[in-house]
């Protein structure tokens, strides 16, 4: 995924550090050992600002990224998602979470409208209602809906507790991909995956996001 995303390269013109562990068999387990795992690299990463570390993923990386959300004992100072998102009774318990996420409403593997994911027994929510979910959770009053590009609409929960924005971009049309994604990636994926959006790119928008955040003092 690290390629899809392009990360490398915003984090040299950010001047931030880009980690990408990995999971094992290419599958996270959201409810096991691997939160503990990332909570480990976290650790062995050395001379880092303890304070401004961010989580993205997409699909199984981006569900993982959710569960980080919901760690009582959260590591990371804001979220980045595509294309998997969640909400789960034990994120009631936790600090409001800065949440930035996209995704496509043609994904085949994880539906726009909910539903059971490619492959899966479990059923998800549709991706707007877990959105507002997470908008709640954080006690945000406004909202706004601006249209940021040909296909891409931004929704954004402002004024919320802890200053804990939540932003979504709808992406229509858009399949299991990273918004941005260029190139031969881009083409060799989307006869199964969908289509890639060029009109947003999500690890710019991500690491925008990400710097107004720090992690509070505990």
């Amino acid at each position: 995924q690290l390629l899809l995303t392009g990360f490398e390269q915003v984090s040299e013109e950010g001047r931030f550090l880009v980690v990408a562990p990995e999971a094992t068999n290419g599958r996270w387990d959201l409810t096991g050992g691997d939160s503990d795992y990332l909570q480990a690299v976290v650790d062995a990463v050395p001379c880092t600002d303890s304070s401004r570390m961010y989580a993205s993923g997409m699909s199984m990386g981006s569900g993982m990224t959710f569960a980080q959300a919901c760690d009582s004992q959260r590591r990371f100072a804001a979220f980045g998602g595509v294309a998997l998102t969640g909400f789960q009774p034990q994120c009631e318990s936790v600090p409001p979470a800065p949440i930035i996420y996209f995704h496509g409403t043609k994904d085949q593997v994880v539906p726009f409208q909910g539903g059971p994911p490619d492959g899966e027994d479990v059923v998800l929510e549709p991706v707007p209602a877990v959105m507002r979910e997470w908008a709640r959770h954080n006690g945000c009053t406004q909202t706004s809906t601006e249209k940021v590009g040909e296909d891409v609409t931004l929704r954004e929960w402002t004024s919320c507790q802890a200053e804990a924005d939540v932003e979504y971009y709808r992406v229509r049309g858009g399949g299991h991909t990273w918004p941005g994604s260029a190139g031969f990636i881009a083409d060799a994926i989307e006869s199964s995956l969908g289509k890639t959006t060029q009109s947003v790119d999500a690890s710019r928008l991500m690491w925008e996001f990400f710097e107004g955040y720090t992690l509070p003092a505990s």
